[in-house]
């Protein structure tokens, strides 16, 4: 069987949150959860590391030698620093950017995800 590709879960979970449109709710929190912990899977699944239970900081080292643009970088390490600070620091940003991160980080998946002829086929 294949394995789905990390992109194509991550853009399924980006586009119901996108529909669901969180970042107008009282719920930021929940949003900014969900949408970074989508992110960190997304990198966890394509680039092999593991980024679930690390720190933001910890995540941009290990892709220190990915195949990500520096541009890339620098929107993680932002996309993923408000959301620790909506988590953890009580922050709330502002409707629009709420959404903003999500486009990019739809738009993030899209440019970083595989070709199709990188896909990888799992044995049974």
């Amino acid at each position: 069987a294949q394995k789905i590709p990390a992109h194509i879960t991550a853009l399924e979970a980006l586009n119901a949150l996108l529909y669901g449109e969180g970042w107008k709710t009282s719920q930021k929190k929940e949003y900014y959860s969900t949408l970074t912990d989508t992110v960190r899977r997304y990198l966890e699944e394509r680039f092999d590391i593991h980024a679930l239970e690390k720190t933001t900081r910890e995540i941009i080292a290990d892709l220190k030698n990915a195949d990500i643009n520096d541009d890339d970088k620098l929107y993680l390490k932002k996309i993923l620093s408000q959301a620790d600070m909506v988590k953890f620091a009580k922050f709330s940003p502002e409707d629009e950017d709420g959404y903003s991160s999500l486009r990019q980080s739809i738009e993030f998946v899209e440019r970083t995800k595989k070709a199709e002829n990188e896909q990888e086929e799992i044995s049974e």
